[in-house]
């Protein structure tokens, strides 16, 4: 690190003279009118330098308001050690005007001026002062802000979520949406990269969705088991709300009979599986059992299954044939000849599709 650096960093002027008297010399005015008009503006907003000095002094502000209550040592180690970091990633011609533009953002107490490069002179520690509660928050909130933007989905959904656990609520369900989640929600919706999915649209039609998912499986399961197949070894492996609520609130997956995990996904699936399978078999039990009948009481089979014997009416014959053989046949006997062929469509389909 060249020698502008390490007077700055180990000398402790963005350490000390910076964050210390950002928040206790300078402190409550400043933080309070960044609040109220927004952020300090680094150099060129749109360069690179400028959206990594951001990015550090976010970081500083978090640093210096988690910090509040350790001694001044463990400040600036954790302070240095922030700085010393985030210097390795900018060119030695440039660390100068990054140390200027990130000093800008930390005014020094007493019209102070820190200069880069130089080392200030020793002097003695002032005792702790007492912290004020809601200055450290508008402070951590100040920094989180400053580097927001510059953050992935996944890190702020990480944020949002351990706000959540402290009672801290997002506005908005969720706060974001990972960027794995945005990338399905395109591909299966038809949407451009340009189109961004409303985290509370997107909550609104799970919930929408959600209501279709759970009729369907119970009316699904409730058919197969009471009506079409009650002695199949094909079984729902319960309700699908039970998966969807240890889903939603980070419990661990459901152990099934052979130990492997059942996940949302997994049901889902099965779900989408056994709709399909039952579909197709009712599409198809009409065909199915006109086909059988036909082949049994055409006037073709029936013509075919009397012998000419030479004695007699041959049409007389053949009533006598089709009523012997229609006396078997009455609306339960239909009913179950059309129930199994279509309970062994579903279990073959299953079978076809992995799921027993």
């Amino acid at each position: 690190m060249s020698g502008t650096v390490n007077g700055t960093v180990n000398g402790s002027v963005v350490g000390t003279a910076v964050a210390e008297s950002r928040v206790e010399e300078s402190g409550v005015e400043e933080s309070r009118r960044e609040a109220r008009g927004g952020h300090v503006a680094f150099g060129d907003g749109n360069s690179e330098r400028a959206r990594k000095v951001a990015m550090l002094s976010g970081r500083l502000r978090l640093v210096q308001a988690e910090l509040a209550d350790e001694k001044p040592d463990v400040r600036r180690e954790q302070i240095d050690s922030e700085i010393s970091r985030a210097i390795a990633g900018v060119a030695p011609q440039d660390r100068e005007a990054f140390l200027r533009d990130l000093l800008s953002g930390f005014p020094i107490a007493d019209g102070a001026v820190a200069v880069v490069g130089s080392k200030p002179a020793a002097t003695k520690p002032e005792p702790e002062k007492p912290r004020d509660p809601a200055m450290i928050a508008e402070s951590m909130a100040d920094g989180l802000a400053a580097a927001w933007d510059s953050i992935s989905a996944d890190q702020k959904q990480a944020i949002l979520a351990k706000l959540s656990k402290k009672g801290v609520s997002p506005p908005a369900i969720g706060g974001t949406l990972s960027e794995a989640t945005v990338r399905e929600l395109r591909g299966k919706l038809g949407l451009g990269t340009a189109d961004n999915p409303d985290p509370v649209r997107v909550g609104e039609m799970a919930v929408l969705l959600l209501d279709l998912a759970l009729v369907v499986d119970n009316v699904i399961w409730k058919v197969w088991t009471q009506k079409i197949s009650p002695v199949s070894s094909i079984r729902s492996n319960g309700p699908l709300q039970r998966f969807f609520r240890d889903f939603v609130i980070c419990k661990k997956d459901v152990p099934n009979a052979s130990g492997a995990g059942l996940t949302p996904d997994s049901e889902i699936k099965r779900l989408i599986n056994m709709f399909r399978g039952m579909m197709s078999a009712i599409s198809q039990a009409g065909m199915s059992f006109g086909q059988k009948f036909m082949a049994q009481f055409s006037p073709s089979a029936i013509e075919d299954s009397v012998s000419d014997s030479g004695f007699g009416s041959k049409d007389a014959e053949r009533w006598r044939f089709y009523k012997t053989r229609a006396a078997s046949l009455d609306s339960g006997a239909i009913d179950a000849e059309i129930t199994q062929s279509i309970a062994k469509f579903v279990e073959d389909w299953m079978k076809r599709a992995g799921n027993k």
